[in-house]
């Protein structure tokens, strides 16, 4: 996984800046608005590096830059696939402010970047392709394996054999649902209210061609929600977790986090003890 730094490095290739005593975008401005003096300067865009593995993931960085003179501190637009994804700050500011759902409004600053996973869009989808689905089930059975995530292990080979392929853009169909799932698990753990968003997109992506989530993507979103102290939610995606795939372990081991009833936990805890005391989250919560 690669993630962009932002420094002041980037900016020595980039001319022109246009200079204006304004006030710096903030959290909840309309990056929409944000753009009208770009376009009026007709301003182009350069572009800087790939920011991961997907091979039309480039990041471009317009080449007019507006500056508050006296803060010393400017921002550039960012772009990816041809849309506007944010802006990255430049003087005596290195942070970015971005579009994390597509809705236009700058939802969070970071010291790096990444591109949101709203730019792998395709309404042409008209089922999900059978390589996703088997990305979904080698995680599903990768989860259910006492060992859990080990390299040389053959499904997750598997997995990462067809994540490349999706990356390398093999695959069209299905694509935006494999990168929201790539996304998830790169960026989720360290951003968790980015992973909610990125997760909340993929299930109700999903859900276009299929009844019923998978329990893998009802596991993240249990795990999430536990993350970001959302634990009602947490309770109603375990309860649909338990009815389309009760005997899934890691399902067994939300239950047991998630309940406050100290009889039902120790109940839980005799219960995974007696039938999965290899499994891996087992050893990690429960012994």
């Amino acid at each position: 996984m690669k993630i962009i730094y932002f420094t002041g490095l980037l900016f020595v290739l980039i001319f022109n800046a246009y200079c204006a005593d304004i006030q710096m975008p903030i959290i909840g401005d309309d990056l929409n608005i944000i753009i009208k003096p770009f376009l009026e300067n007709k301003s182009t865009f350069i572009k800087t590096k790939v920011s991961n593995e997907w091979v039309d993931s480039t990041i471009f960085i317009s080449d007019i830059g507006i500056i508050n003179e006296n803060i010393n501190v400017g921002f550039r637009l960012l772009t990816a696939n041809k849309q506007y994804i944010g802006l990255v700050f430049t003087g005596d500011k290195n942070t970015a402010l971005l579009d994390i759902d597509g809705n236009g409004i700058l939802d969070i600053e970071m010291e790096n970047i990444f591109i949101p996973y709203w730019i792998f869009d395709n309404d042409t989808d008209t089922d999900i392709q059978t390589e996703f689905n088997e990305m979904l089930s080698c995680l599903r059975n990768i989860f259910q394996s006492d060992e859990g995530i080990i390299p040389n292990n053959k499904i997750w080979i598997r997995y990462n054999e067809l994540l490349v392929e999706y990356q390398n853009g093999k695959y069209e169909n299905s694509r935006m649902l494999a990168y929201r799932l790539w996304f998830y698990s790169a960026y989720g753990t360290d951003y968790p209210y980015v992973g909610k968003a990125c997760l909340s997109s993929l299930a109700n992506l999903y859900l276009r061609f299929n009844k019923t989530w998978p329990s893998i993507i009802l596991e993240y979103l249990c795990e999430n929600s536990l993350r970001i102290g959302a634990e009602d939610d947490a309770t109603t995606y375990y309860h649909v977790l338990q009815k389309i795939d009760p005997e899934f372990i890691p399902g067994k081991i939300i239950g047991y986090r998630i309940t406050k009833d100290e009889n039902e936990k120790n109940q839980i805890i005799e219960m995974l003890k007696k039938e999965h005391p290899s499994h891996w989250l087992v050893k990690q919560y429960v012994n």
